[in-house]
């Protein structure tokens, strides 16, 4: 698991370093920086893929710009021509870095980056990237560490591979992906990731949930029907077929389809088209969760877009339960106090951090704690809105 970020240069991000857990919340005014936070990591992954063009970076969820505005730019203070990030990650009892220094080719706006230097560890790694996502056109963790393995019997040079198996602890920042879902893509009639087997906005929703074996199944419809009072069943129309009985226009590629449990059963299944866009959201979020195909290190930005309050409590609570369930790691960003009511944060795998501007423009990251074995002295909803958190505008 990844125990901690360093991030210097990219964006509002001058010089900061945070340390993770299980399941990260940031909070902070607009334009603090916390989606920059999430891109700096993300440009870590792209680099370890070899694919720090503007396809591999679009594809990992990044804003792309020209090179001058990834680079942290301040007043009166000289501009860097690199990027640098750091991960830190435990691998038994051991503890392990990996530095990313990234560089443009380039001034344009499609340029391409490369990583500065290449230790020897990270070049047989880029190798064995190479070669695989030149064959599948992805890579997984999963088929790095299988090639891995077959290599390391196969080669005398044992001591190199030796140091390429000490990056197994760094394996889940290859998949890593910024989602951010939006209710077109999620209801099948846009469509523009070619991320696999979920694109970051949505897309393939429906795919991915018909690929679920059935105790997947079991879990998503358990939650699903938890948070959802009038969902009877989701259904997958696999061949299409009700479309023919006019149940959706033809404009949506999903074949998601609902049931509500207080209708007639004559009329009372619903295409994606027709739904309600909080029911999208949240079995997005939890089919993100659940499928063993998706990312074991994954960000999501504004996870309470299209749902209510309480839901928002209530799939964090959710998603907390099952992070650890799945072996899944994740950073979340968010602007909507209840969210953080579904936060247990005597947990220490469940942290929550402000990102915040200093007074030169700089953006850092606090862990806000507190202190084990004393009570809130109110919810962290109300803790946030009157101000003791921090994390809200303070200009007016």
């Amino acid at each position: 698991m990844i125990k901690a970020i360093s991030i210097k240069n990219f964006k509002s991000v001058l010089d900061t370093r945070f340390e993770l857990g299980r399941v990260n919340v940031f909070i902070g005014e607009n334009g603090c920086g916390k989606t920059n936070i999430l891109e700096a990591i993300a440009m870590a992954s792209a680099a370890k893929e070899g694919r720090l063009d503007v396809e591999g970076m679009y594809s990992k969820g990044i804003r792309v710009a020209r090179p001058e505005l990834l680079m942290s730019s301040f007043y009166r203070k000289k501009q860097h021509d690199e990027i640098k990030i750091t991960i830190s990650a435990k691998e038994a009892d051991t503890d392990l870095e990996i530095a990313s220094t990234l560089i443009p080719e380039d001034y344009d706006l499609l340029t391409k980056w490369n990583e500065k230097e290449k230790n020897l560890e990270n070049k047989l790694l880029g190798e064995i990237i190479g070669e695989i996502f030149s064959s599948q056109g992805s890579v997984e963790a999963t088929s790095v560490m299988e090639l891995l393995e077959r290599r390391m019997s196969a080669s005398p040079a044992v001591k190199e591979f030796q140091l390429l198996k000490s990056q197994n602890a760094y394996l889940p920042l290859l998949g890593y992906v910024i989602y951010s879902p939006n209710t077109k893509s999620l209801r099948g009639i846009y469509s523009e990731s070619k991320k696999e087997p979920l694109g970051i906005n949505g897309e393939n929703l429906d795919l991915l949930i018909n690929s679920f074996n059935p105790n997947e199944q079991e879990e998503l419809t358990f939650h699903i029907r938890r948070l959802i009072s009038w969902l009877e069943d989701v259904e997958h129309d696999e061949y299409d077929m009700y479309k023919q009985f006019g149940l959706k226009l033809g404009k949506s590629s999903s074949r998601l389809y609902f049931r509500d449990r207080f209708m007639g059963k004559q009329n009372n299944l619903f295409s994606a088209e027709n739904a309600n866009e909080g029911i999208l959201h949240l079995l997005f979020y939890l089919a993100l969760m659940i499928s063993r195909r998706t990312p074991s290190f994954l960000a999501i930005d504004n996870i309470e877009t299209a749902l209510n309050p309480r839901l928002c409590t209530e799939i964090m609570c959710s998603l907390c339960e099952l992070a650890p369930k799945k072996s899944k790691q994740m950073l979340i960003t968010t602007h909507n106090p209840a969210v953080l009511d579904g936060l247990n944060l005597f947990d220490d795998e469940i942290r929550l951090f402000e990102v915040f501007r200093s007074d030169k423009g700089h953006t850092d990251v606090r862990r806000i704690q507190f202190r084990e074995g004393k009570p809130l002295p109110a919810k962290l909803s109300e803790l946030w809105m009157s101000g003791h958190l921090g994390a809200v505008p303070a200009n007016f």
